[in-house]
């Protein structure tokens, strides 16, 4: 049986901006700015779609792992581990 690969990153969401953008913060976590409003879930949306598309990946391998409806959330990164995602955000990818 393999082991299934995944990350959990700390994200901090700004909702309701005029851009959509993501930044990697000095302490590892990141700040994510999406045009969507925290209603009815559709930040979380938005910021998975973000995180996805600055990763490469496809929407449905980023999900809300924790902090539903809080400003403070963990997302979930399936096919990818730690050390890629470290490698991705010194790479400059924002």
């Amino acid at each position: 049986m393999e082991k299934e690969i995944f990350c959990l990153i700390e994200v901090r969401v700004n909702p309701r901006s005029t851009r959509e953008k993501m930044e990697v913060c000095a302490d590892g976590t990141l700040k994510v700015w999406v045009n969507a409003p925290p209603i009815d879930g559709e930040a979380n949306l938005a910021v998975c779609r973000v995180v996805a598309k600055q990763f490469n990946l496809a929407q449905s391998r980023v999900t809300l792992h924790k902090g539903e409806k809080s400003r403070n959330k963990v997302l979930r990164i399936n096919g990818l581990d730690r050390s890629q995602v470290d490698q991705i955000f010194s790479g400059g990818s924002q």
